[in-house]
């Protein structure tokens, strides 16, 4: 579920820490013991709490939404050696089927993101209605193209 919204999280530090993070270092402690790596999901902007769920055991935020002014290629520097990353990829371009913002998003970000691992293309949304397929084509082979490790 979201815990945050445009211009912050909709829950303070503390509060994090003390109603939520409990329950999330158990999960994250569960999945890791079986072998595996979990995925936070919350759109909004997570700045203030980036740390506290680095210290809950999340490996993977995501999706990292740019109108909320997440952008993978700060992260990537504060938390690329403790945190991967899914998406940040504008969902807006889609929508506008904007080719050459798609390419300067994907070329720019992308490329940053993936440098030492710990990327996965995705938007920062759901694909929205109206994107051309030649928009969603153009996307792939950009991400070919300049999403190669």
């Amino acid at each position: 579920a979201d815990i945050a919204y445009k211009n912050a999280s909709m829950v303070s530090p503390h509060a994090y820490r003390e109603v939520l993070q409990p329950f999330h270092k158990r999960l994250c402690a569960m999945v890791h013991a079986a072998g595996g790596e979990v995925l936070f999901h919350s759109d909004g902007n997570l700045h203030g709490l980036l740390p506290h769920l680095i210290e809950s055991g999340f490996d993977c935020i995501q999706p990292m939404e740019v109108k909320a002014g997440m952008d993978v290629r700060e992260l990537k520097m504060r938390y690329g050696d403790r945190l991967a990353f899914m998406g940040n990829i504008d969902a807006r371009l889609f929508q506008d089927n904007d080719l050459a913002g798609l390419e300067r998003e994907i070329r720019e970000k992308v490329s940053a993101a993936k440098a030492g691992g710990g990327y996965v293309y995705h938007s920062d949304h759901s694909v929205p209605p109206g994107v051309r397929l030649s928009t969603y084509r153009r996307a792939l082979e950009l991400l070919e193209h300049y999403g190669r490790y």
